[in-house]
């Protein structure tokens, strides 16, 4: 009898297991979508201009766009038919794409071309402030550099460099083998301590220059506040990361092995999908839409993408006499107006800049926008409202309203303005000084030894 009771125990408890195990799955799976690629090769990184415009990588020279709806093979050329491992862009007309062999290849927005830099490594990761101003990591501890038509290479540290991330010119990082973390300050690298002797760095992002994440193999996230130090945060499981990207510092996304995707909501890590295959490369749009690559043509997908285009560039005359940029993004309101309620967590469209060239953004408009990698300089009439993403330093916000009509919060490093004619700005500040013009005042917005400060003055 006390066998009977043994196994029926036994029995119940997995049948109970399992089903808990099922509920998890279900859970985890809700809001995931296992996209049709069109293709069985491993794909390996994934980069965007927005959610309606994304392109991934993979073996045998594959390139895939998503436009928003699906996605197609674009024409990669045959001269060399290798693995691209890497993808990055300033704009839709300038994204490069480099592997193994040496291959490295660019995208001028028509078509693809091979180029050759004279420098041949397996290049793995790319990061750039600006078209004139890219920096290339490969095998052989290279870290190449892209400047006014030119290639340079250095060789620093003893391993493989994975993948780049910055701030600004003056502000890289670069990750790869051995835990190697070095940084560049605009003249030279030096090497970090990551205290990952053993491990591979193969990812690093950041919301600021204050706030960067890098993942390792080994089953490692690390921070780094802008200092000389990395710390190992808390997570959930040991799997072998593979890349990190996000939005900020409350929405960030890790991919790894075993289908691993975690998520950081600026307290904790958590796994939120758990896919057949292993993921090699996560990117998310400006929106939010989170874009996930791996093997066996694996794409995954969070989120709809937005139906609004992305504007390319914008300018105060076109903003105010035409009411839209480029004919791209409607703008509503005129003076006079009349105040409305603006919803910042809502907005009326997602923009992404990709020049210098002021954008106006009209009374009455809610807008999130992704700046580009170099300058960026936007305009807010009185009851509109903008929250700002990779705006890294060097930016100009001019706010047409009085400066004592608002209140200034933060949470961490990001900054709310909150104007009693319902302007509203969310803006992340950084330890490269950015310009907010009020009409009364012009102020500088920055991370300064360890404090966000506005005019001076420290932010509580």
């Amino acid at each position: 009898m006390k066998l009977v009771e043994k196994f029926c125990y036994r029995l119940v408890l997995n049948l109970l297991t399992m089903f808990l195990f099922m509920m998890l799955n279900s859970a985890l799976a809700a809001d995931w979508t296992t996209v049709n690629s069109g293709v069985t090769v491993h794909l390996y990184d994934v980069w965007g201009i927005s959610s309606s415009e994304v392109y991934a990588v993979g073996e045998n020279k594959t390139i895939l766009f998503f436009d928003g709806s699906s996605w197609t093979q674009m024409d990669a050329g045959d001269a060399v038919v290798t693995d691209l491992l890497t993808i990055w862009g300033t704009s839709r007309t300038d994204i490069y794409a480099g592997g193994e062999g040496g291959i490295l290849m660019h995208y001028d927005g028509t078509e693809w071309t091979e180029i050759d830099p004279g420098i041949n490594r397996e290049w793995r990761g790319i990061w750039g402030s600006g078209e004139n101003n890219i920096f290339f990591g490969g095998t052989s501890s290279s870290l190449m550099h892209y400047s006014g038509g030119t290639f340079t290479e250095e060789i620093t540290g003893s391993a493989a460099y994975y993948d780049l991330w910055g701030t600004a010119g003056n502000n890289v990082y670069a990750v790869g083998q051995l835990g190697t973390i070095s940084h560049y300050n605009g003249s030279s690298w030096s090497q970090m301590e990551s205290g990952l002797t053993g491990h591979v760095i193969a990812g690093i992002w950041g919301s600021s220059a204050a706030d960067i994440f890098a993942v390792a193999s080994l089953g490692n996230i690390l921070h780094c506040n802008g200092g000389a130090t990395w710390t190992v945060m808390d997570t959930t499981g040991s799997y072998r990361y593979s890349d990190v990207w996000g939005t900020s510092g409350t929405n960030v996304y890790a991919v790894g092995n075993s289908g691993a995707v975690m998520h950081y909501n600026g307290t904790e890590w958590q796994l939120v999908k758990s896919a057949a295959e292993d993921l090699n490369g996560v990117w998310v749009s400006p929106d939010g839409v989170v874009f996930v690559v791996g093997q066996n043509g694996t794409i995954l997908q969070d989120g709809e993408s937005s139906s609004e285009p992305p504007v390319t560039s914008g300018t105060y005359e076109q903003g105010y006499e035409d009411g839209y940029a480029d004919g791209l993004a409607t703008c509503a309101g005129d003076y006079p107006y009349t105040p409305v309620d603006l919803d910042i967590e809502n907005p009326d469209a997602y923009l992404v800049l990709t020049n210098e060239a002021p954008y106006l953004l009209m009374s009455g408009t809610c807008t999130h926008l992704y700046g580009s990698s170099g300058e960026n300089n936007i305009i807010l009439k009185p009851n509109s409202g903008a929250r700002v993403y990779n705006f890294i330093g060097n930016n100009t916000i001019t706010i047409e309203s009085d400066f004592s009509l608002f209140t200034v919060s933060k949470s961490g490093s990001t900054v709310t303005f909150e104007g009693t004619d319902n302007t509203v700005l969310v803006i992340a500040a950084t330890t490269t000084a950015q310009t907010i013009v009020f009409n009364d005042q012009t102020l500088e917005l920055v991370i300064a030894s360890g404090n966000v400060m506005l005019g001076g003055t420290i932010i509580q």
